[in-house]
């Protein structure tokens, strides 16, 4: 073997071991982005003023799950919030869109959103939607 492939097979070993020891250390995902198949539906019980007082971009998810009739798939969320205007554009305005798309969005939210974790803020915990 010459020292060339000798090289390339310690960094190829190198690699390998590096991707066992992160494998125990980060846990596994979903990828970039939330199930586009999972169904959101809005709960009837919550207050204007706990709405008013989640992120902007949770509060544009909940504007086009009621456009949907209060219960919508993550890919119409998605799609919806490509043609939405005015104050549901899906950025803090037209020239300053999001550059995640709602679904990776979720990822971040989702567990706040059922009500399995704090809003943070001292928003506390309250769930807005049910998933399935």
């Amino acid at each position: 073997m010459t020292k060339k492939e000798q090289t390339v097979k310690q960094a190829i070993n190198n690699i390998e071991a590096a991707k066992a020891k992160m494998a125990g250390e980060v846990a596994p995902g979903f990828g970039g982005s939330t199930n586009a198949n999972l169904v959101l539906t809005l709960l009837d019980d919550v207050p204007a003023h706990k709405v008013q007082a989640l992120p902007r971009q949770v509060q544009l998810i909940l504007a086009y799950v009621k456009a949907l009739g209060g219960s919508a798939s993550v890919a119409d969320i998605d799609t919806l919030s490509l043609t939405a205007e005015g104050g549901f554009i899906w950025g803090s305005n037209e020239i300053a869109l999001y550059d995640q798309k709602p679904s990776v969005v979720l990822r971040t939210y989702l567990p706040a959103m059922r009500g399995e974790a704090d809003w943070k803020r001292k928003r506390g915990t309250y769930a807005v939607i049910r998933a399935s």
